[in-house]
C-alpha cells in the first residue's frame, strides 16, 4: 500500500502524510521508491560482539548522553514512554524508560542494534531526522511501514560543535497516547548533549557564552562559541541563530567579523555588536583565564545510581576514557600537534598497553575532536572483507552486498580520525589501497568509478615488529613510512610511576556502589607487585571482577583477589628477591612450620592456591610441607580447593 489514506487508530484520527508537515511527504516519497509499506522489513541488526565495538566507538557521544538519558528515562518513563539514543547512521545504541513498554517495543524492533535509517526502515522519527537533519515527529499512520503505525515518535538531532549529525535523541510511545510537548522535551535535552560534546572540543581553546536580552534562566537557551588562533572553530546551534549564520559561514572565520570586541570578554557579561547591528552579550565561561587557558566547562559526571534501565545488550560502561599516566599525558599532547599538522600517528606498545585509549585522548586533543573517532581492528576483520570494510562498495558491487551498498570506514571518519589498530596484520592488496587513499585524499568504493574525496586525522597502532616485516616482505617499505610520521611508544603498566594511586582510582571509577567499596593496603600491594603481562586490559579485567563481587562501603582484601595474580606475585618475588626482606608484607615466606601451615589453610578455607601464596611459596612446595607434617587439608581447612 503506498497511498495515503486516512483511517483510524484506537482514539486519534491520523491525517495522511505530509498534511501538516512537508518533510513527511518527501520522506513517503523517498521510501516509495524503495520499499513497500506493507513489506515485511529485514532487520539490519549488528550482533552483540558488533554491537559492543559500536559502542566503543560512540563512547564521547553516550558519555555526553549520560545524564540525560537518565534524567528523560524517568521523565517519560512515568508517561508509559521510552528514549532511545542512535548513531548518526541510525544505529540504537541505548534505550531506557517505561518497563513495560520496553517490553512492548521490541516487537517493534526499537532495541539497541538495530538500524532504524530511513533507506531501511521507511518513514520514521529517527531516520527522517537524519535525512532531513532537523527535528522530526513520527505519528501513527505517517510511519510508511505497515508494522510501525502503532507508535509515535520524536528524534532531534544532535550535532557537534562544527555542525556535523552526530546522532540522534528519540522519544517513542504508543501511537494511543499522543504526548505534543514530547519534541519540545527531546530539543532541550538534545540542546544539553551538544553542548556537553562542545565542552569536551573545548580544550586549549576560549569558549565564549552568548545571548540576547536577558540572559535565559536554561543552559540549553545560551548560545556557545569555540575561539582558536582568533578564529570561530565551534559553535552551537543557537550560537548561529543569535549570530544570524550557519556553521558553515561560520567555522574558520575570523571572530571580529561577527562579534566585535569579542577579545576583551571577561566573566561578566560584556555587550557585543554582531552582525548588522545588533547587540549580543557575552561572557567568557567560569575557569577560563584567557584565550589559551585550558578547561573544561560544562562538563557534568553523571551521579550514582542514575544509570537508566537498559536491554541486555545494552551494559552500561565506564562514561569516561581512562586517565593516562602523567609522562605519557605529555606525550600525547605533542602527538595531538603532529595530527594537527595532517601527520599521521603511530602508537607502539605490549598488548593491552592502552592504544585505542590513547587514541581517543588524541583525537579529543586534536582539531579532528568535533568529528567522530572510528576504530577498525583490522586483524578481526577477515582479508577477503577488509577492503569493504574500510573503502566502502557501491551498489551490486558484489553478491551478498548490501542494498545501497555502504560508505565505508574511512568515508565514516571523514571530519574525525580514523584509528587503524592492529595495522601489521593488514593484507597487503588493503596496504596498497591503502596508501593510494592516503596520498590521494580520496577513496574509491569497490564496485564504484568515482572518487569520494577524505580528510581525517589518522592514528596508527601495533605490538608487531613493523620494521622486520619490512625487511621479510609483509609490509610494503612506502606504506610504513606514510605512517610513521610520528611515533609514540607506549610503556607497559608495570612501569607507571603512579601505579598505587591509578589501581585505586580506577576500582572506584568501575564501582557504581554508593557508598563506593575500598582496595584495603594488603590488596593493594599484590597487585602494585604483579607484572600485568596483560597490562591495561589484563589490570581492568580484574578490577571488574573485584568490583562484581565487592559489598557497598566493603573493603576489598587480598585474599579476594583471583588466584593466579597471587600465585604469579608469589612466585615472582620468590625468584626476584630470594635471601632478600625487600618482599611484599603478603606473601613474605615464613617459617615451615606445622602451625604456619594450618594457619594459612584456616585463613584461606582450605584453598591451598592461596595458602601457598600466603607463605610465599608454590603450591607443590605445599602440598609436600602437607605430607611431611602429616596434615589432612580437608581436617583443617574445611571447603578445599586447589
Amino acid at each position: 500500500m503506498n497511498g495515503t489514506p486516512e483511517h483510524t487508530m484506537g482514539a486519534i484520527t491520523a491525517r495522511s502524510p505530509g498534511a501538516a508537515d512537508h518533510c513527511v511527504e518527501r520522506s513517503w516519497q523517498r521510501s516509495s521508491k524503495t520499499l513497500a509499506s506493507d513489506q515485511r522489513v529485514d532487520l539490519v541488526n549488528l550482533s552483540p560482539g558488533e554491537l559492543d565495538e559500536h559502542v566503543g566507538m560512540c563512547e564521547p557521544l553516550i558519555a555526553a548522553a549520560h545524564a540525560n538519558i537518565a534524567d528523560l528515562a524517568r521523565s517519560v518513563g512515568r508517561a508509559s514512554g521510552i528514549v532511545l539514543l542512535a548513531d548518526h547512521h541510525g544505529v540504537i545504541l541505548q534505550v531506557a524508560g517505561c518497563d513495560d513498554f520496553l517490553h512492548r517495543a521490541q516487537k517493534y524492533a526499537l532495541q539497541a542494534g538495530v538500524s532504524w535509517a530511513e533507506s531501511v526502515r521507511g518513514t520514521n522519527a529517527i531516520g527522517t531526522s537524519i535525512v532531513e537533519g532537523r527535528p522530526v515527529r513520527i505519528h501513527g499512520i505517517e510511519h510508511f511501514l505497515d508494522c510501525n503505525k502503532a507508535l509515535s515518535c520524536h528524534a532531534v538531532p544532535i550535532r557537534s560543535s562544527q555542525g556535523a549529525l552526530i546522532g540522534v535523541l528519540n522519544i517513542s510511545n504508543d501511537a494511543s497516547r499522543f504526548h505534543p510537548h514530547a519534541l519540545t522535551l527531546a530539543q532541550g535535552h538534545a540542546r544539553q548533549i551538544s553542548n556537553r560534546m562542545i565542552a569536551q572540543a573545548a580544550r586549549g581553546r576560549l569558549c565564549l557564552e552568548l545571548y540576547g536580552g536577558e540572559a535565559p534562566a536554561q543552559e540549553d537557551e545560551r548560545g556557545l562559541i569555540l575561539i582558536e588562533d582568533g578564529c570561530l572553530v565551534g559553535a552551537n546551534e543557537i550560537a548561529t541563530e543569535l549570530l544570524q549564520t550557519s556553521w558553515k559561514h561560520l567555522i574558520g572565520r575570523p571572530a571580529s567579523e561577527l562579534l566585535d570586541g569579542w577579545a576583551s570578554v571577561a566573566a561578566e557579561p560584556t555587550l557585543l555588536m554582531g552582525i548588522g547591528g545588533r547587540e549580543v552579550r557575552a561572557s567568557r565561561l567560569s575557569g577560563q583565564a584567557s584565550a589559551g587557558t585550558k578547561s573544561a566547562p560544562w562538563q557534568s559526571s553523571p551521579k550514582s545510581g542514575s544509570s537508566p534501565k537498559t536491554g541486555p545488550t545494552t551494559t552500561p560502561r565506564p562514561s569516561t576514557v581512562p586517565p593516562l599516566a602523567p609522562d605519557v599525558d605529555d606525550r600525547v599532547s605533542r602527538a595531538a600537534l603532529a595530527i594537527n599538522a595532517d601527520l599521521s600517528v603511530m602508537l607502539l606498545g605490549e598488548t593491552g598497553t592502552g592504544k585505542e585509549v590513547c587514541a581517543r585522548h588524541l583525537h579529543a586533543r586534536s582539531r579532528w575532536a568535533a568529528g567522530p573517532i572510528v576504530a577498525v581492528n583490522c586483524a578481526a576483520i577477515p582479508e577477503s572483507l577488509i577492503e569493504a570494510e574500510l573503502f566502502g562498495y557501491a551498489h551490486g558491487a558484489f553478491t551478498g552486498a548490501r542494498r545501497g551498498g555502504t560508505n565505508g570506514r574511512m568515508r565514516e571518519a571523514n571530519g574525525g580520525v580514523l584509528f587503524l589498530d592492529e595495522i601489521g596484520d593488514m593484507s597487503p592488496s588493503a596496504q596498497v589501497r591503502l596508501l593510494r587513499a592516503l596520498q590521494e585524499r580520496a577513496i574509491q568504493p569497490l564496485g564504484s568509478d568515482r572518487l569520494v574525496p577524505i580528510s581525517f586525522g589518522l592514528v596508527c597502532a601495533t605490538n608487531r615488529d613493523l620494521h622486520r616485516l619490512v625487511n621479510e616482505g609483509y609490509f610494503r617499505a612506502d606504506l610504513f613510512y606514510r605512517l610513521h610520521d610520528y611515533t609514540l611508544t607506549l610503556p607497559a603498566l608495570r612501569s607507571r610511576p603512579d601505579l598505587r594511586d591509578f589501581i585505586r582510582s580506577e576500582f572506584t571509577r568501575l564501582s557504581e556502589l554508593s557508598p563506593a567499596p575500598s582496595l584495603g593496603n594488603d590488596a593493594l600491594d599484590v597487585l602494585v607487585h604483579h607484572r600485568w603481562p596483560g597490562n591495561y586490559r589484563e589490570l581492568q579485567a580484574v578490577l571488574r571482577v573485584l568490583v562484581l563481587f565487592a559489598p557497598a562501603g566493603g573493603v576489598v582484601r587480598a585474599a579476594h583477589i583471583p588466584e593466579d595474580i597471587l600465585l604469579a606475585v608469589s612466585i615472582d618475588q620468590g625468584a626476584s628477591t630470594a635471601g632478600s626482606s625487600a618482599v611484599l608484607p603478603r606473601v613474605r615466606k615464613a617459617p615451615l612450620t606445622h602451625e604456619s601451615l594450618v594457619c594459612a589453610l584456616q585463613h584461606t578455607e582450605g584453598n591451598i592456591t592461596r595458602a601457598a601464596a600466603r607463605l610465599g611459596i608454590h603450591r607443590s612446595t605445599f602440598y609436600r610441607r602437607m605430607a611431611h607434617e602429616g596434615l589432612d587439608q580437608t581436617a583443617v581447612g574445611g571447603a578445599v580447593g586447589a
